[in-house]
């Protein structure tokens, strides 16, 4: 996300090797914490890397 805020929750999957549920779990932890947040809408947004 650091290196691409542009990128969708498929590629993230695909990259990892992981389910997309699963994305959707971590990405729900690292913005309840606070280290990632979501800037603009879902389809034009992107992702901002707060901490790290």
């Amino acid at each position: 996300m650091r290196h691409n805020p542009n990128i969708t929750k498929p590629e993230l999957a695909k990259i990892i090797g992981i389910s997309e549920t699963a994305i959707d779990n971590i990405i729900r932890f690292l913005t309840n914490n606070n280290l990632i947040e979501r800037i603009g809408s879902n389809k034009n947004g992107y992702w901002n890397v707060i901490s790290g």
